[in-house]
Parts: structure tokens; sequence; C-alpha cells
């Protein structure tokens, strides 16, 4: 360069340009940012659209189910303790269970006075039904496949 081309150049106290690396950094920060920031936005919108659920109707819900819990549980003790005061006899001294085998070899009873369910799996049932024969007699059975007798068999 000539003297005079060099008095020519202005000098500027302004950093220097960056360089294509430091583009390129930049770049990719800003990328990432616009990436978390996407993310929140889409767990923002996600977190929106919930509905609201007021906390005296959870509180509501939640004490209806204990009502129907303590409910059922009256029910089960009462439904107990009648099975065990009923005699489950007529009053001419017959037995008033009426007895089923299902399809499936189970065999169920119903008690006709105070609707005790029976079921032969339990021992204590099945000594009921073995007590009176007529009661195996007169068993409704399920078809051809349930066998007349095989609660005496087992």
């Amino acid at each position: 360069m000539s003297k005079e081309a060099e008095q020519n150049v202005v000098k500027v106290n302004a950093p220097a340009l960056p360089t294509a690396e430091e583009l390129m950094k930049r770049l990719l920060d800003v990328t990432q940012q616009l990436a978390d920031s996407q993310k929140q936005l889409g767990e923002a919108i996600l977190e929106s659209r919930k509905p609201y659920v007021d906390p005296r109707v959870l509180e509501q819900k939640r004490r209806d189910n204990e009502e129907r819990k303590r409910i059922i549980e009256a029910q089960m003790r009462e439904k107990i303790a009648r099975k065990k005061v009923c005699p489950h006899i007529r009053d001419n001294g017959t037995p008033n269970i009426k007895w089923h085998q299902h399809s499936n070899n189970i065999t169920l009873g119903v008690c006709g006075t105070c609707f005790s369910e029976f079921d032969t799996r339990n021992p204590d049932d099945l000594k009921l039904l073995r007590q009176d024969l007529k009661s195996v007699k007169n068993m409704a059975r399920a078809g051809d496949h349930a066998r007349r007798g095989a609660i005496l068999e087992a």
C-alpha cells in the first residue's frame, strides 16, 4: 500500500466483525433458547387446558366416598348377622334354602326367609346342603353337564 492509501483509511474504535464460528455459536444459542421457550409454551398450553376442579368439590367427593364405604360395611355386617340369626328352616321344619348347581359346577343357595347366600365352596355351607338329601335331589341344575350327585361325591 502506498502512503496515500494509508492516509485515506480512517480508523474507528468499533470492535471487529464476528467470525463465522462466532456467528454459528450465537445461532446455536438462539436456536436452543427458542426450543426451550417453545417447550415451556407447550407445557403452559397443556396446563391451561386442564379443567379447574374446586377443592370443595374434591373434599365433598371424598366425604361421599367415605360415607358410601361406611354404609356398605354396615350392610355387610347386617347381612352376616341376619345369616347367623336365621334358622333357614320353614315353619314345617324343612330347610328353606334353594340350591342351584351352575354350569361351572359351583353350587349356590339362597334362603327364602333371610335371603342369605350360600356357597358350597365354604365348608359350613356345604354341610348345610349335605344335611338335607331332598335339597340335593330337588336342586336346580344348569344342563346335562352338571352331574347329579357331584356334591355328595366331593
